[in-house]
Order: C-alpha cells, then structure tokens, then sequence
C-alpha cells in the first residue's frame, strides 16, 4: 500500500513564493520590461503577472517556464534562493601591503 506525502509546510510554501515573486520582479525591472510587455511575452494577462509578483499567486511549472524563457535566465534562478557571497577577507599580503601604506605615510 503506497503512502500519501505529506503536504509541503505552508512555510516552506510561502518561503518558495516569496523567492520567486522577487526573482521574477528583479529580473523584469533588470531587463527593463514593464508588466504589462512582460505579460505579452509570456502570453498571461498583465494582472495574473502582477498577482504572481505580489506572491498572491504561485503559477503552473508552464508558466513558470514561459517565464524564465522571456527573461532569458534559467528556472532555477527563479526558484533557488539568491545566493550569498562568502565574505571577503583579506589576505597575508594584503595585510603586508596595508602595514607597509602606514609605514610609509608616517
């Protein structure tokens, strides 16, 4: 006898939606698309995109494609969770160069 899945969290639901809202909004206004010539691209009404950048509708994976193909940019990086950069830290010569700087202007 096959289990049911459990449902995903409503958190992890709302944590999804909010990703891509942002994604999607970001990399309209990056490419400088209004909504309304963003919409025509994807073939959706311009307030279906509105309400899918509100995070008030989470669309179908066609629609989510259609999407990132008129953005020009892969799924998952409307799906996936902006990336942080590791924190820059400085290194042994930098230090050296830094200390040296000093020294030099006293």
């Amino acid at each position: 006898m096959a289990r049911a899945r459990a449902a995903p969290s409503e958190t992890a639901q709302e944590q999804f939606l909010a990703t891509f809202s942002a994604a999607v909004q970001h990399a309209r206004r990056v490419r400088g698309h209004t909504q309304v010539a963003l919409a025509a691209l994807v073939g959706i009404a311009p307030n279906t995109l509105a309400r899918i950048e509100r995070g008030e509708l989470c669309p179908s994976v066609f629609i989510a494609q259609r999407l990132a193909a008129a953005l020009a940019v892969p799924l998952e990086s409307l799906t996936s969770p902006p990336r942080v950069a590791p924190p820059l830290t400085r290194t042994k010569l930098a230090d050296t160069k830094l200390a040296r700087t000093k020294l030099a202007a006293r």
